[in-house]
């Protein structure tokens, strides 16, 4: 009963926490991410704010890059969630948070006496550019010495209308004619290195 108390308590704590961080940003545009555990913990919290008129996604990966996790977020103001990672073996283990202008990666080591958070190895990445009007969509890779090989998707209604796959340079301006489409909203997805960039848009 002692530890309920404590649990809830804590979980209370944490929803006055994002109601108020949400109102004290929503006058700013960069999104406000935290992901935290406590030591003796195997839960781990996540919070986002400001979404607001975009796609984001969280994947959990283990060393091996395979998925343990994954949640898209669809134009919402602000996200929180409590992960149970007691079932995962203990390693290392990798949080990466996409969004269209940029991918957050926040490593995190779990043992048998809870969850770490490598706030040292938070890293931000910036993601491919993509830009949409109501003729075409382009894209470009962030820089890099490589080509890659990408998916192209475009998607309406949660159902795939469009995909195709190439291999591009940074250095390539990618354009796709939207002159096909009627009037609607639409998703345009970009996978790349096994990680996948959104961007929501309306045709008129």
């Amino acid at each position: 009963m002692k530890n309920l108390k404590k649990n809830a308590l804590k979980w209370l704590v944490f929803i006055v926490l994002l109601m108020t961080t949400k109102f004290s940003f929503s006058q700013e545009t960069k999104p406000l991410i935290k992901i935290e555990s406590d030591t003796a913990s195997m839960d781990v919290n996540i919070y986002l704010a400001n979404l607001l008129g975009q796609t984001t996604q969280v994947n959990l990966q283990n060393e091996k890059g395979q998925g343990v996790f994954t949640e898209t977020i669809y134009n919402k103001a602000a996200f929180a969630k409590r992960l149970d990672l007691k079932q995962l073996e203990e390693g290392k283990y990798t949080f990466y948070i996409t969004r269209e202008a940029e991918e957050v990666v926040q490593p995190i080591v779990v043992s048998k006496n809870g969850i770490t958070v490598l706030r040292e190895q938070y890293v931000v990445v910036k993601s491919p550019k993509i830009e949409v009007n109501d003729k075409a969509v382009t894209f470009q890779l962030a820089p890099t010495a490589l080509a890659k090989k990408v998916t192209v998707t475009i998607i309406k209604d949660g159902q795939t209308i469009y995909e195709t796959k190439e291999i591009v340079t940074s250095a390539v301006k990618k354009q796709y004619n939207l002159s096909s489409l009627a009037p609607d909203s639409y998703v345009f997805q970009l996978s790349v290195d096994g990680k996948s960039y959104y961007k929501n848009f309306d045709l008129n």
